[in-house]
C-alpha cells in the first residue's frame, strides 16, 4: 500500500512515540525501511530512550536507517527558545530558567506554563508578555517538581479530574472520565476546557482524524506525575471503574480492546492486591493473550501470558498460563524462551500430580529442543514422560506427546520407534475426534513411511493439509505445507513447490508465526539461488535468518548454500562467514539431517583449499547419509555439489564415484535435478577417457533435463561445462552460442569463479 502511494509522490511517514509501540509495528517499521528502501518513502521515528532497553538494534542495522540522538540544548538555543516563547523576559529569570533546565526544553516549556498560571505572563495574540513581577520567581529544581507544582496549583475538581484522566492513559474520552467520577458528561466538559486553556491537555480536532474529540495529556511526564499523587486504593479503585467501563459502557467490542481491559485490572491487582483483582487481571490478561495470538502477535500474546502466570495464585493455573507462553514464543522465533517456560510448566505440573498435563507440555518442551539442534535432549524429556504414563488411558495429552515422539524419532534415524508411536497418536487422534492431533499425525506418518511411495506419502500430507485449512489449524496447515515442499521435490515438480512455498510464507506471516516465516524464507532464498537471483538470495536470508548460528535445520542448509555460492563468487572470506553461521559440532548432531550439513560444510573448505578429492569424498559421504534417511532431495544435492566442485577445481574426473552411486538409486527417486547432474559427471569422466559421441551424449543429455527443469543456476553450469568440453574438443563453433549464454546467466549471479572457467575457453572457441 505504501509502496503504491510512494509510486503516485514522495510519501513520508511519522511514528511518534514509539516506546509505547508493541512489537508488531516495531517490525513493521523495519521491515518497510528494508523491503521499500528503493521506493521514495521517509519513514521518521520518534522515542524516549527506554525502547532501546527493549530493542537495542531498532533502528542499528537497516542499510537504509539513521539513528540520531537528541542531546541537551545549548545555552545560546535555551536562550533563543525562552526569547521566542516570552519576549522581553528579564535577563535574570532567563538565565535562572536555564540554569535550572540543564538543556531540557520541556522544562523551560513548563516554567513559562506556570507563570502564565500565577498570572505574570499573559497573552498577547500567538505570543505571550510580561504582566507581573518577575523580580524573584521559585523555579522548583527539578522538571518532576516543577509539574508537580502547576498540578498543585490546580482546583480540587481540576486536580481530580486530571487524576482520573492519568488512570485511563495518555488519551481518552469525556464518558470515560466522567464514569470514573461522580459528575457527569455536561460537568466535565467546562474542566476540561480550562484544563486544556491551561495547556496540560489537548484535544484532537481534526475532522479527518478517527481519534476526532478524544482528549490527550500535552506531556506524558504531566501524565505520570499526576498518577503518582494518587493513594494506592483509590488508583485499585480507579482502574477497576475504568476496566468496568471499557467492558460494558464503552460501545466498544471487549474482544478488541482486552489488552486495555487487562492492564486496568493488573494495576488494580498491583494496588491492592484483592483477590477479585487477582482473578479478573488473570482471567483478563489471557483473554488478551489468545487475541493477540489471534491476531498474528506472539510476542504480545506471550507477553500477557508470563504476567497472567506471575500473579496466578494456583500451581496447575500458573503451569497452564506458562505452557501457553511457551507455545507463543515458539511461534515468535524464541526457543530459548520458550524452553525456560515449558520446562518450568512441566516441573509444576509433575510436582502437582497433573501427570497428563506434564506430558502435554513435555511434547512443546521436545520440540523447542529440536529447534534448538538438541534432538537427542527431546528425546531424553518426551521418552520418560510417554513411559511414565504407559499403564494409564491414552488420552489427547497423551496422543500429542505420542506424535512429537514420532517425529523427533524420525529425524533421529529411529524410523520403527516412530512408526509405533504415531500410530498410538492416529488411533487417539481418531478415538477422540481431535482434528488437531489427527492432521499432524497424519503428517509425521507421511515421514516414516517408505519415501519410495510418494503418492501414499503425498496423499497423507495433502488430507492433512485440508484437514488444518478446513478448521483453521495454523501449525498444523503450515508444518503440512512445509512436508508438502519435500514431497514435491521428490516427485520432481518445482513449479507446483515454488508456488506452495509463496501460499506457506504468506500464512506464515499473516499468523506472525516467526520460527516459520524462517524456515519458509530460507527455502525462498535456496529457491533464488537455484533461479539465478542470488543478490535476491543473499539480501533475503539477511532479512529471515536470526543473527548468528543458526540452530532450524532449513537455516542451516541455507547459510552453507549461500557459502557456497560465495566460493562460486570468488568471495571466500564471505564463503566463510557464512560458513561460521552453521553450528561447529554439526556432525555430533543426534538429528541426522543436521549431522549431515557437516559434510557440507567440510566441502566448502575442500573448495576453498582447492582439494576436488577431498569435497567429493565429503558428497559421497553426504548422499549415503542421505540414502540411509530415505531423503533422496538431499543426495540429489551431494551429486549437484560433487559435480559443481569438481569442475571448478578442474578435477571432473574427481567426480565420478558420485555417478556410481547414482546408478544404483530407484527410478522413482530420479528426478530431472539428478539427472541433469549425474550427465555433466558421466560426461566429464567420458571426456576423459576419450569417448566423444558418450561425452557428447550425456553432456547433451544434461542440458535437455536442465532445461526441463528450469532453474538458470544447473542451466548455466550445464552449458559452461559441456560448452568448455566442445571448445577442448575443437568444436568452438558449436561451444560459442552455449558459453555466450552461460555467460549471460552467470554475470547476473556475479558467479566469478564460473565466468573464470568461461574465459579460459574462449581462446579455444576463436581457433
Amino acid at each position: 500500500f505504501y509502496e503504491r502511494l510512494a509510486e503516485k509522490m514522495p510519501t513520508v511517514m511519522v511514528f511518534e512515540d514509539i516506546h509505547w509501540a508493541d512489537s508488531a509495528l516495531l517490525d513493521f517499521i523495519e521491515h518497510l525501511l528494508e523491503w521499500s528502501r528503493a521506493k521514495p518513502i521517509f519513514v521518521l521515528a520518534l522515542t524516549r530512550p527506554e525502547l532501546l532497553e527493549r530493542r537495542p538494534d531498532f533502528g542499528a542495522h537497516g542499510r537504509s536507517a539513521t539513528r540520531l540522538v537528541l542531546e541537551p540544548l545549548s545555552d545560546g538555543a535555551m536562550n533563543a527558545l525562552l526569547d521566542g516563547l516570552v519576549p522581553g523576559l528579564p535577563d535574570e529569570v532567563r538565565a535562572q530558567i536555564r540554569d535550572r533546565a540543564d538543556g531540557i526544553p520541556l522544562y523551560a516549556v513548563e516554567t513559562v506554563r506556570m507563570l502564565l498560571d500565577r498570572g505574570a505572563l499573559d497573552r498577547d495574540g500567538d505570543a505571550l508578555r510580561v504582566v507581573g513581577p518577575l523580580d524573584r520567581i521559585d523555579v522548583p529544581e527539578t522538571l518532576h517538581a516543577l509539574i508537580a507544582a502547576r498540578l498543585d496549583g490546580l482546583t480540587p475538581e481540576e486536580r481530580e479530574l486530571i487524576q482520573h484522566a492519568a488512570v485511563l492513559g495518555k488519551t481518552f474520552g469525556a464518558r470515560g472520565l466522567a464514569a470514573l467520577g461522580d459528575a457527569g458528561d455536561d460537568a466535565v466538559a467546562p474542566i476540561l476546557e480550562r484544563l486544556v486553556r491551561k495547556e496540560l491537555l489537548t484535544i484532537d480536532l481534526d475532522p479527518r482524524s478517527p481519534e476526532r474529540g478524544q482528549y490527550g495529556f500535552l506531556q506524558a511526564l504531566v501524565q505520570r506525575v499526576a498518577y503518582d499523587t494518587l493513594a494506592k486504593r483509590e488508583r485499585g479503585r480507579l482502574h477497576r471503574a475504568a476496566a468496568a467501563y471499557l467492558e460494558t459502557e464503552a460501545g466498544i467490542d471487549p474482544d478488541e480492546i482486552a489488552e486495555v481491559i487487562a492492564a486496568h485490572h493488573r494495576d488494580a491487582y498491583e494496588a491492592d492486591a484483592s483477590a477479585d483483582s487477582r482473578a479478573a487481571a488473570c482471567a483478563w490478561l489471557e483473554r488478551a493473550a489468545r487475541r493477540a495470538a489471534a491476531l498474528g502477535a506472539p510476542d504480545d500474546g506471550q507477553r500477557a501470558y508470563d504476567d497472567a502466570a506471575a500473579i496466578a495464585e494456583e500451581p496447575a493455573e500458573r503451569a497452564r498460563l506458562l505452557e501457553e507462553a511457551g507455545k507463543l514464543a515458539i511461534r515468535a522465533g524464541r526457543m530459548a524462551d520458550a524452553e525456560e517456560r515449558l520446562h518450568q510448566s512441566v516441573e509444576t505440573f509433575t510436582a502437582a500430580g497433573n501427570t497428563h498435563a506434564a506430558a502435554r507440555a513435555a511434547s512443546f518442551l521436545g520440540l523447542s529442543l529440536w529447534n534448538q539442534n538438541r534432538a537427542d535432549e527431546a528425546l531424553g524429556t518426551l521418552r520418560p514422560a510417554f513411559e511414565a504414563l504407559a499403564g494409564e488411558e491414552h488420552d489427547v495429552d497423551v496422543g500429542n506427546l505420542a506424535a512429537e515422539l514420532a517425529r523427533i524419532e524420525f529425524f533421529a534415524g529411529e524410523r520403527q520407534r516412530g512408526l509405533e508411536h504415531v500410530e498410538l497418536a492416529l488411533d487417539v487422534a481418531e478415538q477422540y475426534r481431535d482434528l488437531g492431533l489427527l492432521s499432524q499425525a497424519l503428517n509425521t506418518k507421511s515421514l516414516l513411511i517408505s519415501p519410495s511411495r510418494l503418492h501414499e506419502r503425498h496423499a497423507l500430507l495433502r488430507e492433512a493439509l485440508r484437514i488444518a485449512e478446513e478448521h483453521d489449524l495454523g501449525e498444523q496447515q503450515l508444518r503440512a505445507i512445509n512436508n508438502l515442499l519435500v514431497v514435491l521435490e521428490a516427485s520432481d515438480r518445482p513449479a507446483e513447490g515454488s508456488e506452495l512455498l509463496q501460499q506457506g510464507l504468506a500464512i506464515a506471516r499473516a499468523r506472525g508465526h516467526r520460527a516459520y516465516l524462517t524456515w519458509f524464507g530460507s527455502a525462498v532464498a535456496g529457491e533464488r539461488i537455484d533461479t539465478g537471483d542470488w543478490d535476491g538470495a543473499f539480501a533475503l536470508a539477511e532479512d529471515v535468518l536470526p543473527d548468528g548460528v543458526q540452530t532450524f535445520a532449513q537455516a542451516i542448509g541455507t547459510a552453507l548454500i549461500l557459502a557456497l555460492a560465495s566460493f562460486e563468487r570468488g568471495d571466500d572470506d564471505a564463503a566463510r562467514a557464512w560458513l561460521a553461521r552453521a553450528p561447529a559440532d554439526l556432525a555430533g548432531s543426534a538429528d541426522k539431517q543436521i549431522a549431515a550439513g557437516a559434510r557440507y560444510a567440510a566441502l566448502i573448505d575442500a573448495c576453498i583449499s582447492g582439494s576436488a578429492p577431498d569435497a567429493v569424498a565429503e558428497m559421497v559421504a553426504a548422499w549415503e547419509m542421505s540414502v540411509e534417511l530415505d531423503i533422496w532431495s538431499n543426495a540429489g544435492s551431494a551429486l549437484a555439489c560433487a559435480a559443481d566442485a569438481a569442475s571448478l577445481l578442474g578435477d571432473p574426473v574427481a567426480a565420478a564415484p558420485l555417478v556410481d552411486l547414482y546408478d544404483e538409486a530407484p527410478v522413482a527417486a530420479v528426478t530431472r535435478y539428478m539427472r541433469a547432474n549425474a550427465g555433466r559427471i558421466r560426461g566429464f569422466r567420458a571426456a576423459a577417457a576419450g569417448d566423444e559421441d558418450a561425452a557428447a551424449d550425456s553432456f547433451a543429455e544434461a542440458l535437455a533435463a536442465a532445461r526441463s527443469w528450469g532453474r538458470d543456476a544447473l542451466v548455466a553450469k550445464v552449458l559452461a561445462d559441456y560448452g568448455v568440453w566442445l571448445a577442448g574438443s575443437g568444436r568452438g563453433e558449436e561451444a560459442e552460442p552455449l558459453l555466450e549464454e552461460a555467460r549471460t546467466l552467470f554475470e547476473r549471479m556475479r558467479a566469478a569463479r564460473w565466468l573464470a572457467r568461461i574465459d579460459v575457453a574462449r581462446p579455444l572457441v576463436r581457433q
